[in-house]
This record gives structure tokens, sequence and C-alpha cells, in this order.
């Protein structure tokens, strides 16, 4: 077993972690823009939307960020439990697997269409262009919020 590989995967994980939970800063801060406060008057409903949309944006991106930090960290503590020899070897295998599905290149199927205002309840609905996967089932989620008393559904990547 070597300290510093171990030392390496700590790392990267407690990075993966930290990029994950500022990227989800930015995951809840649509709701405080489309929240309708009052000093937010001085923006337009499409420039609010569109900064509601590039904030859902930014995080996905910072969640994909953290993957690779991730995928190392389990590629290196697959390599590990490969080498101990207290466990069986095919866990290490098969973490090392697991890693390399953290890294594999994240294909985006979906991506966020216009978000568009709808006339029932005062809701904001977000269209997703998106593909089929190969049992034709749609690859997008629908997330639905409830923030003073308006409801924002808001197309999701997965």
């Amino acid at each position: 077993m070597s300290r510093s590989i171990a030392l390496v995967a700590a790392f990267l994980s407690l990075s993966g972690c930290i990029i994950k939970t500022f990227s989800r800063v930015f995951y809840s801060a649509p709701l405080l823009v489309l929240g309708g406060a009052p000093y937010l008057n001085v923006f337009n409903p499409q420039q609010l939307q569109a900064l509601a949309l590039l904030l859902l944006k930014v995080n996905d991106r910072g969640a994909a960020m953290a993957l690779a930090f991730f995928g190392f960290e389990s590629l290196l503590n697959g390599y590990l439990v490969f080498r101990s020899t207290f466990l069986p070897r095919i866990l290490g295998v098969l973490s090392m697997l697991g890693g390399l599905g953290w890294l594999k290149p994240q294909r985006a199927s979906c991506r966020f269409g216009e978000i568009v205002p709808t006339h029932e309840h005062n809701a904001l609905t977000c269209d997703s262009s998106c593909g089929e996967d190969s049992n034709g089932a749609d690859s997008a989620v629908s997330i639905c919020r409830l923030c003073n008393s308006n409801v924002y559904k808001v197309g999701w990547i997965h």
C-alpha cells in the first residue's frame, strides 16, 4: 500500500466535494433571481430568465468538473484495493472500472431550451430539446420548485 497514493486520492475526493458543493450555489440561485424581489424590477423578465438559465448551466458545468476528480479518486482507490492483501482483488478491479465510468466523456444528449412563460399559475417552463436514448425513453427529467407561490419548471440534464 502506498501512503502517497492514498493521500492523492483523499485530496482528489476533497477537491471534488468542494467543487460540487460550490456548484450547488448556482443550482439554488435561480430561485432567488426568479423570486420576484422588488430590487429585481430593474430587469425585464427575459433578462431574469436568461440569468436563471445561465446559473443552471454553470451548475451543470461545475458538477461535470467534479466528476473528473471523483473518477481519478475512484481509480486510485481501486488500485489501492487491488494491491492490498486483506480485500478481494475483484473489488479493486470493479472500483477502477467505476472510475473509468466517471471519466468517460459526457455526451450532452439534452440542452436547455428557451424559458417561456405560461399562463397556468404564473409558471415558467423550460422547453428542452432532447433526443431519446436507445430504449426510446425521454432522457430529460423535470424538476419543479415552489418559490413565492410561483412554480418554476426547469428542464434538467442527467
